[in-house]
C-alpha cells in the first residue's frame, strides 16, 4: 500500500467503521477492524419485471438489458415483448408466424429476426428474414442463403448480423452467414462442430458460440469456437455440457447460462452463468430460476445480462437481471 499515493494521488483514509456510501474502487483503513477494506463489484442476478405472459420455445432476443426485445415468444409464434427499464410491453407482431429463429439489433426499435421454423400443421424451415423498426415488423427482401432453425446468432446492429450452425430440418448444419444490412454472404468456413440450440454473442468479424446439441443423435455439447467473419476456431471448452443456453457480450467477455442437459435420468434444467474471458470459462452466480429456451439481450455486455421467460419445466413470466453489486472486501494483499 506504500505506493498508494503514487498511484493515485491521495493518501487512504483511517476510519474507525466501514464508509457508509462507498463507491466501486474506494480503498481506506479500518482502525477498529486493523483492515484495509476496498469496495469490488460482484456479479449478481436481481428480480426484472414479469413479461406479459409465461412464454418460451427458445425465443429469438435483440437489443440491451434496459432496451430489449424478444420475438416468436411460444405464447404466440408471431408475438413479440418490449423490455424499457424493468417493464414489459406487447410489441407488434412478426409480418409471418416462425420460432426458433435467431435475433440481433441495438434495442427493441431497431431489431431483426432470421430463420426459424413454421408451423404445424405443416412444417417448414425458413429462411425468411424480418426487420423492426420501432413500429412494424416487415419482410426483408433478402432471405438466408440456407434455411436453418435452432441457430447461433447475434450482431450489434440490424446491418451487421450473423447467423451459425442449427438445423434443417433434422441435421446439423455447420455453415454460417453474415449480413451487411442489403446482403447476406456465406461464410468461406464452416464450423468445426455444426450444431443448434448453443449460446451465441459478439459481431460479425469477432464472435463465440458454445455449448448445443447436434442433431441426430441429439448429444450436448460443450464445445466453444470462436469466429472472426471467414474461419472458425475450436476453444476451451464450456464446465457444463448444455443446450438451450443464451449468451451475451463481445468473444472476449462474455456470459452464457440456464440451458438443459442431455436427455437421460439425469436430466437437468440449469440456473448458473458462465463467464468468458476470451480465454477460458469460469462459473459464476446463479440465476434464482433454472431455465431453457428463454430470451435474452443478445447486443448486451457481459455484465448485463437478461433473462426472460423459458421452461422450468413449466413456462415462467419471470425475469432476471445480471449485473455487478457493490460489496465491501478486506484486502488481503498489497
Amino acid at each position: 500500500m506504500s505506493d498508494y499515493k503514487t498511484i493515485k494521488g491521495r493518501t487512504i483514509q483511517s476510519l474507525a467503521s466501514d464508509v457508509p456510501t462507498a463507491f466501486e474502487g474506494q480503498v481506506w483503513y479500518n482502525t477498529t477492524s486493523g483492515a484495509y477494506k476496498s469496495v469490488v463489484g460482484t456479479a449478481a442476478w436481481a428480480t426484472g419485471g414479469n413479461m406479459v405472459t409465461p412464454s418460451a420455445v427458445s425465443m429469438g432476443g435483440a437489443g440491451i438489458q434496459t432496451s430489449a426485445i424478444v420475438m416468436a415468444t411460444g405464447a404466440s409464434s408471431s408475438s413479440t415483448y418490449s423490455y424499457t427499464d424493468g417493464t414489459w410491453t406487447s410489441s407488434p407482431s412478426l409480418a409471418s408466424a416462425q420460432t426458433l429463429g435467431s435475433g440481433a439489433g441495438a434495442s427493441n426499435t431497431s431489431a431483426i429476426y432470421c430463420g426459424g421454423y413454421t408451423g404445424p400443421p405443416a412444417y417448414s424451415v425458413m429462411t425468411r428474414v424480418e426487420e423492426f423498426s420501432g413500429t412494424a415488423w416487415t419482410t426483408n427482401p433478402t432471405s438466408l442463403n440456407a434455411a436453418r432453425k435452432g441457430q447461433g446468432g447475434a450482431g450489434l446492429t440490424t446491418e451487421a448480423v450473423w447467423v451459425a450452425g442449427g438445423s434443417a430440418p433434422v441435421n446439423a448444419i455447420s455453415s454460417a452467414e453474415t449480413f451487411n444490412g442489403a446482403t447476406w454472404t456465406t461464410s468461406p468456413g464452416a464450423m468445426n462442430t455444426g450444431r443448434q440450440y448453443m449460446a451465441a454473442a459478439g459481431s460479425a468479424t469477432a464472435a463465440v458460440v458454445a455449448g448445443g446439441q447436434v442433431p441426430p443423435p441429439y448429444a450436448t455439447y460443450d464445445v466453444t469456437e470462436l469466429f472472426d467473419g471467414s474461419t472458425w476456431t475450436t476453444a476451451n471448452t464450456l464446465n457444463q455440457t448444455r443446450k438451450f443456453p443464451r449468451g451475451n457480450g463481445t468473444q472476449t467477455a462474455a456470459a452464457a447460462y440456464g440451458g438443459n442437459s442431455a436427455p437421460g435420468p439425469a436430466y437437468t434444467i440449469y440456473n448458473d452463468t458462465e463467464l468468458w474471458d476470451g480465454t477460458s470459462w469460469a462459473t459464476s452466480v446463479s440465476m434464482s430460476t433454472p431455465r431453457d429456451q428463454f430470451g435474452s439481450a443478445v447486443t448486451a455486455t457481459q455484465m448485463t445480462a437478461l433473462a426472460c421467460g423459458g421452461e422450468t419445466p413449466a413456462s415462467t413470466d419471470a425475469t432476471e437481471e445480471l449485473g455487478l453489486v457493490a460489496t465491501v472486501q478486506t484486502v488481503t494483499t498489497s
